[in-house]
């Protein structure tokens, strides 16, 4: 049983995530007339430098020398980030073509591939909760896209 308090923190970063995609956009129409792709980009840099210094000045305070350690380890999870910010270049780009709630209901599918990849490469078992979920985002994706034709 999940207790009332991480309940909280679960919604409340839930809040905060859709919050901050919402503001993602809004920083890709404040470079209008730019190009997208140059939107998305400029905002995903400025995105990307403001969580670093963030996450720096969170290491350097509560976890002593961990800077450190994860700068003399850059070349262990390069491949990572750069990964990381090919997928990030493309949610920023969505964001700058799309309202972000579409985006953000699109960007659901990514659990199903998750779980598909779980059971057909790691040959996990899916359970019947996780396939009710999948069912749920299939369906809001179907809704969504259909109902988005009628306009």
């Amino acid at each position: 049983m999940v207790s009332p308090r991480a309940a909280l923190y679960g919604i409340a970063a839930g809040g905060l995530f859709g919050l901050s995609a919402i503001c993602y956009r809004g920083a890709t129409l404040e470079l209008m007339p730019l190009p997208f792709f140059t939107r998305a980009i400029v905002t995903l840099a400025c995105v990307t430098f403001s969580q670093s210094l963030g996450m720096a000045a969170y290491l350097r305070l509560r976890e002593p020398g961990e800077l450190g350690r994860v700068l003399r380890a850059w070349h262990k999870t390069v491949w990572v980030g750069i990964t990381g910010v090919a997928g990030s270049a493309g949610w920023f780009a969505a964001f700058a073509l799309q309202n972000a709630a579409y985006v953000r209901a699109l960007g659901q599918v990514e659990i199903v591939f998750t779980l598909m990849v779980s059971v057909l490469v790691f040959h996990e078992r899916l359970s019947r909760r996780e396939g009710v979920g999948i069912a749920l985002v299939v369906a809001s994706l179907l809704i969504i896209v259909l109902g988005g034709t009628r306009g």
